[in-house]
């Protein structure tokens, strides 16, 4: 071999080395990325998948996720922004160390415990408007009712199983008056003190306790029906209230209703809503009803075979139907020999948590 053909064969080796240098680098790069891309994706997913059973959790009452042991062999951890209704997936060694991955869910989430692990579970439970996220397995429960302070019922207990529309409306003009009206300067109690008639309408005359004056007063503006909603055969309900502006002509007293309320014997809307849609409610047909944000509310005078009742009527809509819902007003007092019922609905829901 001559001088140039060994000259040549020495470049030919080393562009060939050169070349698979190259090729290696190129390859190395490739696969980097690829391995990145994966880690992006898988990690995103794990975020995403953990928002979407988050969000499944209103329907269904319990469910749980199985974490992976690693992201494609990368080491992470998992994090609940609550703040922002979040889950957060960081990547802690490997090729994409330090990179962040998130996905919001909309609704409220509620941590209570944030010892999340690879490989284990991560549990979910709705309650109320919230879902609960926890590393470990969540009790079974729903927002609780507040008991009674006193075993004894109050005044307005027995007063209102007397006089049901009375009561009824001095109900709805008392919770009116507490969101609508301001409170007493001089920390008197705001309530119902007494009851008047009008042209066959009932007044409920709203004062602060032992001012001798009233700070409003409420004209009851009500339909009644004969729609059946369960045991329920007719309702008198209120549909809103109107200020009365005239003076008192004959007013009654009115027992405490701030007493009653205050003292955990009466139900407000808010606090019947908040415990309603911590259950989970089925059909006739077994489906799941998510009770909605969007809910109409009455008070009313329910009648059933037996008697009248101070009640919550409730109306939404849910998968395609319409739900009507009574829920007794009060709770019921062990010394009661006829204390009504619970709840009533049209069409049948039942809760199963």
């Amino acid at each position: 071999m001559d001088e140039r053909g060994g000259e040549s064969l020495h470049f030919y080796l080393l562009f060939g080395v050169i070349m698979a240098m190259v090729l290696a680098a190129v390859f190395a790069v490739q696969l980097r990325r690829q391995a990145e891309v994966a880690v992006d994706w898988q990690a995103q997913n794990l975020a995403n998948s953990l928002a979407r059973t988050a969000f499944s959790a209103v329907k269904i009452a319990q469910q749980t996720f199985d974490l992976p042991a690693s992201i494609v062999g990368s080491l992470y951890e998992l994090s609940v922004d609550v703040e922002r209704s979040s889950f957060v997936v960081r990547i802690i060694d490997g090729i994409r160390a330090g990179s962040a991955y998130f996905s919001a869910v909309n609704l409220p989430l509620f941590l209570e415990d944030s010892n999340f692990r690879p490989g284990s579970k991560i549990y979910f439970q709705r309650l109320g408007d919230r879902v609960i996220v926890s590393a470990s397995p969540i009790e079974t429960r729903w927002e609780k009712v507040t008991y009674p302070t006193n075993s004894v019922a109050p005044e307005f207990y027995g007063w209102a199983k007397v006089n049901v529309r009375e009561a009824v409306v001095a109900v709805a003009a008392y919770f009116f008056a507490q969101e609508f009206l301001q409170a007493s300067p001089t920390g008197k109690v705001l309530d119902v003190v007494s009851l008047d008639r009008a042209d066959n309408f009932i007044i409920a005359h709203v004062g602060y306790r032992d001012s001798g004056t009233y700070a409003a007063s409420f004209r009851a503006v009500a339909v009644e029906n004969g729609e059946n909603v369960g045991m329920v055969s007719r309702i008198w309900m209120i549909t809103k209230l109107e200020n009365f502006k005239n003076e008192a002509i004959s007013p009654t007293p009115c027992p405490s209703i701030e007493n009653a309320a205050s003292s955990n014997w009466l139900f407000s809307p808010s606090q019947l809503l908040r415990y309603l849609r911590s259950r989970t409610w089925r059909d006739e047909e077994n489906n799941l009803i998510e009770i909605p944000q969007a809910v109409r509310y009455y008070p009313a005078a329910a009648y059933t075979n037996v008697s009248i009742y101070p009640t919550w009527i409730f109306e939404f809509e849910a998968n395609g139907k319409e739900f009507k819902f009574c829920h007794s007003m009060m709770l019921w007092f062990y010394g009661d020999n006829d204390p009504g019922f619970v709840f009533q609905s049209n069409p049948l829901i039942w809760p199963v948590t």
